[in-house]
């Protein structure tokens, strides 16, 4: 069945303009503004009303209100040619409300139409999810478009009547429980909705959930099986995701006496991880993957829905200035670019959680930037894109602590973005150029195990590489827990065991044991070391080599232009290839190493000076690779970086 659209507006030509813009997809019902607005919105139970607002009478005003008031819960569409839009968001106000300017917006029309009905429908199945008592994401149930954009909650009415798997994936905080929610809740199913935690299962609880469905089974209406929820499907165990894949190749289970019992639940998992690339790593299993995978949805984070972040914030303050019991309050300008500036790591629960601590805090009724700033703490100043730099001319131990935190990386998205395009390039040509040779060379075998050799390794580099600067954003935006330097440091070495053994690669280790005092945040300098060691690893090739790691604490009692820390940690990886020892390194290639290429060396650089440090390549007796790392050593009870 159509959805209904009721047209109010005296002017011919433009219910045709409507009638042409929307095509067939929808029923419109004509109606006049004064004449016959109420009887025939509430006869014929429109989805959605567009009202022309024309020429402006006290007549037409007191008709506004009225109709505002008796179709508070209708979605509207009013448009508009002359007038301010603020002056009839006094009237209308916001909620279910979207004002278009004509002419000049009315091809927006359609895409309008369809965020209003979303939106409808996402406050039915958010009222079913409430009745259910099953959330506690309060502040996102009210708010329904906040919490998914357009896009998201269009696939979610379209999982809601299918049979297929569904996978969700996004990042802590995003809803992905919420939205399986919804899923179940809207559809006809009238069983339980099933929560699991992937990361306590054991085989004996996934058999008893399975068993316990499909003895269901002499239930002949499917609405009355349940959804099967997997919180977090990649901490499953090995084990479990064979079962759990070979349960549903069977599509259910044989009981003890046995039988076979069909499963007629649905599932629904969700994920924080790029599920195909652990595929790919061999970490989940490949059957399972593409069998939960039939439907995906995913969930982008609130730092790529920067626009949606101001009214994010002021619902969230409305609603906690009601439940708190607060004076009203307001942020300005400032500290509204600020929350749109952050990455919030944690996206809605840690947005929330600033809002609402800024204005039970703040004893004033406009909240400035300096108010919040401090609330951020570390994590804010991490992952703020400031755009100072460091002098060279800094002379004082005291300075070096100062030293901001984005020294050396102005225009930082337009170098991340030229050195991405750079190692992605060589790859695609080559795609390129093969794909263009394959159908004249398809009947040469050796030419097809080329053409798929060469494709399978430049599209897992390409993939390598996006993976790896998602890394680099993700530990820029957490705080790390601070743990020895060299503890990571061996631990990282440790990593890439298999690897060195693999290429035949020699480790030696030189690190002095007062870095065992020296604390650092574990999660960005692990990304240091495994970006190093990773680029080091490629260039030493498939001959073999030798990797070296030295690393002191140094006192300097001259601070000048080359030394400009009192106290550092001096640490170096020096590499140096088997297939090398008898060439030296030509100043070409010299000159390519000390520019820094590469983009795990490029990631690695920049978390380098968001510690203060600095990092240069060199090369040693003309033939090996001498990656150099400078740490500024922070005076006070206990040594940190």
């Amino acid at each position: 069945m159509k959805n209904k659209i009721l047209v109010c507006s005296d002017s011919k030509s433009l219910k045709e303009s409507i009638r042409i813009i929307l095509g067939n997809e929808y029923q419109l019902i004509s109606g006049s503004f004064l004449k016959d607005f109420k009887e025939v919105a509430k006869k014929e139970e429109a989805d959605v009303a567009i009202l022309e607002i024309g020429s402006l009478t006290d007549t037409k005003i007191n008709s506004m209100y009225e109709i505002n008031s008796l179709f508070n819960d209708l979605p509207f569409i009013i448009l508009f040619a002359d007038y301010n839009e603020d002056n009839l968001v006094s009237i209308f106000g916001r909620k279910n409300r979207i004002f278009l300017k004509i002419p000049s917006e009315i091809f927006d029309l359609k895409d309008k139409i369809e965020i209003l009905m979303n939106k409808r429908w996402l406050e039915n199945s958010m009222e079913k999810v409430i009745e259910e008592n099953i959330t506690d994401d309060k502040y996102l149930i009210s708010s329904n478009l906040l919490k998914f954009g357009n896009e998201v909650i269009r696939l979610l009415k379209k999982a809601t009547p299918i049979k297929a798997s569904v996978l969700i994936s996004g990042e802590g905080g995003t809803g992905r429980e919420l939205a399986a929610r919804i899923i179940h809740y809207s559809s006809s199913r009238k069983g339980k909705f099933v929560n699991i935690n992937c990361s306590s299962l054991n085989l004996k609880e996934l058999t008893s959930i399975f068993k316990d469905e499909a003895e269901s089974g002499f239930q002949k209406e499917e609405s009355l099986y349940r959804t099967i929820y997997f919180n977090k499907i990649e901490d499953l165990s090995c084990e479990l995701q064979m079962a759990l894949s070979e349960f549903l190749d069977l599509g259910g289970i044989i009981t003890e006496n046995g039988k076979f019992k069909k499963f007629n639940g649905r599932i629904v998992a969700s994920t924080s991880k790029n599920l195909f690339y652990e595929m790919r790593q061999n970490r989940f299993d490949p059957k399972l993957f593409y069998k939960i995978s039939l439907f995906p949805i995913n969930i982008a984070p609130l730092r790529d829905r920067k626009d949606e972040i101001p009214l994010i914030v002021n619902m969230i303050l409305s609603e906690g200035m009601k439940n708190l019991n607060i004076i009203k309050k307001s942020f300005t300008q400032d500290a509204m670019e600020l929350f749109q500036n952050y990455l919030w790591p944690l996206n809605l629960m840690e947005l929330e959680n600033i809002v609402l601590r800024a204005a039970v805090l703040s004893e004033n009724e406009v909240i400035s930037a300096d108010e919040i700033s401090p609330l951020f703490g570390d994590i804010q100043k991490k992952s703020m894109i400031e755009k100072s730099s460091l002098s060279d001319s800094i002379k004082t131990d005291s300075v070096n602590f100062k030293i901001a935190k984005s020294h050396g990386i102005t225009n930082y998205n337009d170098n991340l973005i030229l050195e991405l395009a750079h190692e992605i390039k060589n790859p695609l040509v080559a795609i390129k150029t093969f794909a263009n040779l394959f159908p004249e060379n398809f009947n040469d075998p050796d030419f097809r195990e080329n053409f798929y050799k060469i494709v399978s390794r430049d599209v897992e580099r390409i993939d390598s590489l996006v993976e790896r600067i998602l890394e680099y954003q993700n530990v820029l935006s957490v705080k790390g827990k601070r743990e020895p330097l060299s503890s990571i440091l061996n631990k990282t070495i440790k990593s890439f065991s298999k690897e060195f053994e693999k290429r035949k690669i020699f480790i030696y280790k030189d690190i002095s044991n007062d870095l065992s005092k020296i604390c650092v945040e574990n999660n960005k300098f692990e990304c240091v070391f495994k970006n190093i060691i990773s680029k080091l690893i490629k260039e030493a090739g498939e001959g073999g080599g030798e990797i070296k790691f030295s690393a002191k604490a140094e006192h300097n009692n001259d601070i000048d232009a080359e030394n400009i820390f009192k106290d550092a940690v001096d640490l170096h990886i020096k590499a140096k290839s088997k297939k090398r020892e008898d060439d030296e390194i030509s100043q070409e290639i010299k000159d390519n190493y000390s520019e820094m290429k590469g983009i795990e060396i490029f990631l690695a650089e920049q978390l380098i000076k968001y510690s203060c440090g600095r990092m240069t390549i060199n090369t040693f007796n003309n033939n090996g690779i001498d990656v150099s790392i400078l740490l500024p050593i922070i005076s006070g009870p206990y040594k940190e970086i």
